[in-house]
């Protein structure tokens, strides 16, 4: 099975509707520069902040998110290794007729599911895009905003842009707040269809902000409980205990346990 032909016309569309969306983020920021900050060091703030989100919406979207290569066939047959004392691999078929690699260490059991698409065992976290169709590491979700996988390589990048995207917006919505408080009506039809402009915009990007706001608290959620959106929608958080060291490191993921496509297994 292949994955899902990506139209060129609707990526196209895509690439320009996010452009358009962040240049009027950014004179938003600028207009809120110049019109109601007084201060060099807010200024300097405001851009800093630009630019961080800028930058970190390229990232994640030019970084590959762990892409495992694929093989070019099934080369595995029912079998059992034994490599030492209680350590063994079995590769199988479920009850479902799905092949599976069983490993079991020491008496504990560890399954690995088989990818058709990819002719490959899938380790923990590990997950078929069906857009892509790769397998990704520690696959968050398929981004349609960044038209890339959200994985193991490019996720720190998607927490940054997310978290500074909360910022841009609220201050895009202070600023039209700020104009209806500044600029009473004085009765004139350019002034009150400026009023109802400045009134829609602000209300727009409240909206906006309450749902990417949310989602930015969901995100931190899973991270906190050393999970991913994807298996947290799946299982939930399971058993897990709350463990603080790693709850930061997955919050920052400064540090990816990779940089390269990783090879098949």
């Amino acid at each position: 099975m292949s994955g899902k032909a990506q139209d060129p016309s609707t990526d196209l569309f895509r690439v320009r509707l996010v452009m358009l969306l962040h240049v009027k983020m950014y004179i938003g920021i600028l207009l809120y520069c110049l019109l109601l900050t007084e201060s060099l060091r807010g200024i300097v703030l405001l851009i800093l902040l630009v630019v961080v989100n800028s930058l970190s919406f390229m990232r994640a979207c030019l970084t590959d998110p762990g892409r495992v290569n694929r093989k070019a066939h099934h080369k595995y047959l029912p079998d059992v290794v034994t490599f030492g004392r209680g350590i063994s691999t079995q590769i199988c078929t479920n009850k479902s007729g799905d092949w599976i690699r069983a490993i079991r260490i020491d008496g504990t059991e560890y399954e690995e599911k088989y990818c058709l698409e990819c002719n490959l065992f899938r380790i923990a976290g590990m997950s078929h895009c069906r857009e892509c169709d790769r397998c990704v590491l520690d696959m968050d979700h398929h981004c349609v905003w960044f038209g890339n996988c959200i994985g193991r390589n490019n996720i720190r990048h998607f927490h940054i842009y997310l978290y500074t995207l909360v910022a841009v917006i609220l201050m895009n919505a202070a600023l039209f707040y700020s104009l209806l408080a500044m600029y009473p009506g004085q009765g004139t039809f350019p002034a009150l269809a400026l009023r109802i402009l400045a009134f829609a915009l602000a209300t727009l990007y409240t909206v906006f902000f309450s749902i990417i706001f949310l989602f930015a608290m969901f995100n931190i959620y899973v991270a906190l409980n050393s999970s991913t959106s994807r298996e947290f929608i799946k299982n939930g958080t399971g058993s897990r205990q709350l463990d603080i060291k790693k709850a930061c490191r997955n919050l920052s993921r400064l540090r990816p346990d990779i940089s390269f496509d990783q090879p098949s297994v």
